[in-house]
């Protein structure tokens, strides 16, 4: 038999189904209560996110590095630099061949265009990994 008697059981059930439904209402009433609030505040989030990342401020610097690291990113970049690094040394002999020649103006414009394949390498390499640079361009850019 149990401690107490039948009345007491059923005062505290009922003392317990009285505050079960006292805490379903406020629950209730506080569920709505800050529904707008809490959607307020995702709304305003929502929208700083969306603006940041519509202006540049976020996200464009992550996808910047995915591309770079991109194997045919880099791949495309490596086939520019050797390019340009081919460029670079036909430039070489052909002022070579103009300074044996004795066509000194021709000589200046050759070295001018080399000096303008050694800037746009030094642009193209900065766009790679370290690296990932052919190792001609490398030593040639040292």
């Amino acid at each position: 038999m149990s401690k107490y008697p039948k009345e007491i059981k059923m005062s505290k059930k009922n003392e317990y189904r009285d505050g079960a439904t006292i805490v379903a209402k406020e629950s209730a009433w506080t569920f709505w209560r800050f529904l707008p609030l809490l959607l307020l505040v995702i709304v305003v989030v929502l929208l700083v996110v969306w603006s940041l990342k519509s202006t540049g401020i976020i996200g464009k610097d992550i996808e910047r590095e995915v591309v770079q690291h991109s194997q045919q990113y880099v791949e495309s970049k490596q086939a520019k630099l050797q390019n340009l690094y081919t460029k670079y040394v036909e430039l070489q002999t052909k002022a070579t061949e103009a300074e044996f020649a004795g066509v000194t103006e021709l000589v200046d414009v050759y070295y001018a265009q080399q000096k303008a394949i050694l800037v746009q390498m030094r642009r193209e390499v900065t766009n790679i990994p370290s690296h990932q640079v052919p190792p001609e361009v490398q030593k040639l850019l040292q």
